[in-house]
């Protein structure tokens, strides 16, 4: 069985991603196809006792109700991401796992990539070049270099 995990943020360029895996998937007789999305939490505050600000009920608890929130929208999106997703694949007759995990991008998409013993790892790239890459933080040249699955970027068109 030929595992191939598919990374996707819904964007357009994860789209053209996942058009090249239908097309990619055809050929190949015995393959199954997981999609990932990977809810970045890591810019969200962990609590209010790692801030300098004063420890009041009504603060605190509004604060863990805020990130809480913010944490369950955030599943739902990814779960929205990964049905749009999938439903690019109907057409296709082979198997669809969807997987939603929450975290560093792509340290998440690596650690499963080498868990599950994916085959092959495919996301689009947006493109942005070297340089925005080094200032910006690239996902897929984050996952290129820490992956030790083969990873293939689909280099999309601008949408």
């Amino acid at each position: 069985m030929f595992k191939i995990l598919v990374a996707t943020d819904g964007s357009g360029y994860a789209f053209q991603a996942i058009d090249y895996v239908r097309n990619l998937a055809e050929r190949i007789a015995d393959c199954e196809i997981t999609l990932v999305n990977v809810a970045d939490t890591t810019s969200l505050p962990v609590s209010l006792a790692s801030t300098n600000l004063p420890e009041t009920g009504w603060v605190t608890v509004d604060v863990e109700r805020g990130v809480e929130a913010l944490i369950k929208q955030m599943e739902a999106e990814s779960n929205k991401i990964l049905e749009d997703s999938r439903s690019k694949l109907l057409a296709i007759e082979k198997p669809v796992y969807l997987v939603s995990l929450k975290g560093s991008p792509w340290k998440m998409i690596c650690d499963l990539a080498e868990k599950e013993n994916f085959d092959l790892l495919v996301m689009g790239s947006r493109g942005r070049g070297r340089v925005a890459g080094l200032l910006m933080g690239s996902i897929s040249e984050k996952v290129l270099h820490c992956s030790t699955s083969p990873v293939l970027i689909i280099r999309g068109q601008k949408e």
